[in-house]
């Protein structure tokens, strides 16, 4: 426990200082301005919370593709990677606190995309099942630490990850429902996109906030176990990239 705490708390003071994540952060209420004017213009304000969430879930994203895929590569460039392969705490514990920071850091633009959609929009924001859409936040924070944790394990292997970050960004917005709901894409954006627990996330929340009256322990199940499954992809990924890393001495090179 001493171990998580102290990755979060490092994390934590590491991402308020890093002007990439607050940059992130900052770019939140400016994509819910853009979300919820669409939707005022076209005559569907009792819409706005998808808009709020819609805002969320993408800084969600992108803290975990370009801050959690940074992670990695950070330590190696500081000299500070090597040293923490022969600590006592091995890398998978020394890492959770530190991505679970990441994904925890994400609810500051919920409460950002909230802000904007009251103040300047003057939109109720009423919830009809708050305990889900609580839960539906944990989940999503939960599995999108794991998430966090796949991308640092896979990008510790690349020479330059931000080619790869640049190109994941809009395909996962299409995959997991979050720029329109998935039933709305063809069938062959359909199916893949029912392997990513984002898409059952998105599903949950239509019912908690009232825009679906569809069945919750389906996608709750779904979610879950993908996102489980996620977890033990990013362990299984950092086990042999430090397997390789030690082996050949090299930290680059797919």
């Amino acid at each position: 426990m001493s171990v998580l705490l102290a990755g979060l708390r490092v994390q934590m003071l590491i991402s308020l200082r890093r002007l990439d994540d607050l940059q992130l952060l900052a770019l939140v209420p400016f994509s819910a301005v853009l979300y919820l004017t669409m939707l005022a213009q076209t005559g569907r304000r009792d819409l706005a919370i998808a808009g709020v969430l819609a805002s969320y879930v993408t800084s969600v994203w992108s803290l975990a593709l370009f801050s959690g895929g940074d992670l990695m590569d950070e330590e190696r460039h500081t000299g500070t990677f090597a040293p923490l392969l022969v600590t006592p705490v091995s890398v998978a514990r020394a890492m959770f606190g530190r991505v679970l920071a990441i994904s925890l850091l994400g609810l500051v633009g919920l409460v950002e995309a909230g802000v904007v959609a009251v103040l300047f929009f003057h939109i109720d924001l009423g919830i009809d099942r708050p305990w889900l859409l609580g839960g539906c936040v944990v989940l999503l924070s939960v599995a999108m630490a794991g998430m966090t944790y796949l991308f640092a394990s896979v990008f510790l292997l690349t020479s330059n990850a931000r080619p790869w970050q640049n190109a994941m960004t809009y395909p996962a917005y299409v995959l997991g429902g979050v720029l329109a709901p998935l039933r709305a894409w063809p069938i062959w954006v359909r199916v893949p996109g029912r392997l990513f627990f984002l898409s059952w996330v998105m599903d949950l929340f239509a019912v908690a906030t009232g825009q679906s009256t569809g069945a919750v322990l389906l996608p709750a199940l779904a979610a879950a176990g993908l996102g489980a499954t996620t977890w033990l992809l990013a362990w299984a990924m950092l086990r042999w990239a430090i397997r390789r890393v030690q082996a050949t001495g090299a930290f680059d090179g797919i």
